[in-house]
Parts: structure tokens; sequence; C-alpha cells
């Protein structure tokens, strides 16, 4: 399993061959020093070979669990000591952990919106974790054995870009919704991150079939938004929509594939009719018509159709 996350899995984790070799060789060499570390790079493999391997896919993801529970066991024993000699390691771990996490939800997805929901927001408050190692241990990270990846994708985001304003359409129905005021500040920050998001991914010349940087909004997302989203808010719900085009777009990679559709599917049926026509250009995004342009409000809201 292990010579598998080495030459498939670990693939499509980063955006370039020279990211890959790095994280690959960090994230092993860290393994046979860190149990917990190792556990979950074979836990990841081992669904990754569930999902390749439909045959043996009970075999492989069983003893993906069980790996997992290992792995977890042994960074519950290491979180309380976090420093400067192990933040790479957490980092790692958290990312790994979080990924499997993520492909568990969408590939297992059914027909229990509820359900899929609650599961959904446990893996966005997991992956937020990640975001707090990166805040509190930046400097030590920067200057580490992955510090290049972590470096390159700060650039990437920070750079200058010319925006397509896909998000634009929904601050003007955010400002008509039935709200509080603090509920649509908390939307209109989770726009502005999201809008970063698109625009960051539409500086790619062609979205790379990988996970680099695509969890970096429901990662730096508020905890308010994510109460809103759990409270099935349906603004929320719009917006996280509208994140599933991302999903849509690094539909090569193993570890995203169909997710973004599940996602809009599972919204739009959750909402119904009387929101659909907010979900017009994720939904048409999602059927194959990139170029349609996002909906532009009218002065009817969502909360008015609702």
């Amino acid at each position: 399993m292990l010579h598998h996350f080495e030459t498939e899995t670990c693939r499509n984790i980063t955006s370039t061959d020279a990211q890959t070799d790095l994280y690959r060789k960090t994230i092993v060499d860290k393994g046979f020093s860190n149990p917990f570390l190792m556990y979950q790079t074979l836990a990841l493999s081992a669904f990754h070979l569930s999902l390749q391997r439909p045959h043996r896919a009970a075999f492989y993801s069983v003893l993906a669990a069980s790996l997992r529970s290992r792995a977890v066991a042994g960074f519950n024993e290491i979180l309380p000591r976090v420093d400067a000699s192990n933040c790479v390691d957490v980092l790692l771990f958290s990312h790994i952990i979080g990924l499997h996490v993520f492909c568990e939800i969408f590939t297992s997805a059914r027909d229990d919106f509820n359900d899929f929901l609650e599961r959904l927001v446990g893996c966005i408050k997991l992956l937020q974790g990640v975001q707090v190692v990166i805040q509190t241990w930046w400097d030590v990270l920067s200057r580490t054995e992955i510090g290049t990846i972590i470096n390159q994708s700060h650039n990437h985001q920070t750079a200058h870009k010319v925006s397509r304003g896909e998000c634009n359409p929904l601050r003007k129905l955010i400002d008509g919704a039935d709200l509080s005021q603090s509920s649509i500040n908390t939307c209109h920050a989770a726009l502005d991150k999201l809008q970063a998001c698109f625009d960051a991914e539409n500086a790619f010349e062609a979205s790379p079939p990988s996970t680099y940087m695509l969890f970096t909004w429901p990662v730096t997302a508020s905890t308010e938004f994510t109460e809103l989203i759990d409270k099935r808010s349906p603004e929320a719900l719009v917006i996280l929509a509208y994140y599933a085009v991302l999903l849509h777009k690094r539909r090569r990679s193993w570890a995203v594939a169909d997710a973004g559709q599940r996602l809009v599917h599972l919204i739009h049926r959750h909402l119904g009719k009387h929101w659909e026509k907010w979900l017009v250009w994720p939904i048409s995004f999602i059927n194959g018509n990139p170029s349609s342009a996002a909906p532009t409000p009218g002065s009817t809201t969502l909360s008015e159709t609702s």
C-alpha cells in the first residue's frame, strides 16, 4: 500500500511533479518516524484502492477504517504537545485525514441529505484544524521541507488576479435575504473568500487534476458560516452549491470525481423548486455548460420565494 501511495494516491494531492516528489518524500520520511502519520498514509492508500478495485472494495474499506483508527489514536496522544519539532507531521496528518474523510463522505453519499450534511460539516471542521496549525506555526512551516509548497500556494492566492465575479449575483441576494445583519455579514465574508478561490482557480491555465488548494474555502470559512450550513440556512446552502462548481472543475482527480455533481444535486433536491432559480448557474455548469453566465438577481430574493 505504501508503494501505491507513492506511485498513485499522492499524484492527485499537489499541482506539479516537483511538488509531488517533495510531498511524497516528506510524508514517507516523516511517516517512518511517526506511526500515526504512516497509519493514516496507508489508510488513504487503502481507501483509494477500494475505489480502484471495486471487487475488493469491502476488504480495503475495512482496512482503511482500521488504519485510520490507529492513526487517530496516535495523533490524539501527540496533539497536546504540538511544537516546532512536530508541526509538519501534524499538518501532513491533518491534510491527508481531511482528504480521506472528504472522499469517504462523497463516495458514500446517498439520498439522506441530513446525514450527508452532518458528515460534511464535520469534515469542514476537521479541515479547519489544518488552518489552525498553519496560522500558529506559519513562520516555522514556511522554512521546513514543505515550505516550498506552502509558499507557492500562498503566493498564488495573494497574487493580483482579474476576477470574473462569479459570486457577485449572490451578494445582492444576501442583502435582501430574511437574515439577521450578523448572518448577512457572515455570508458576505464567505462570498469574499469563495470569490478569491474562484479567482485563484481561474488563474491556472487549466484546472489541475488534483486537490491542490481546493479546500482553501472550507478551511478558511468562519465558524459562524459553518454553523449556518449546519442549520440548513438556504442562503448558506446556495453559497455551498457555488463551491461545488470548483469541485466539478477538479473532477479529473480521483479524490474529487463527481463530488461537485453530487453536492449540487443534494442541495437542489433539498431546497426544492422555490429556490431553483438561484441554482441555475451551478446546475448549468455541472451539466456541461461552463460558459453559462451566473444568474443576475432581480428584485425577488431567495427568502421571498421560499
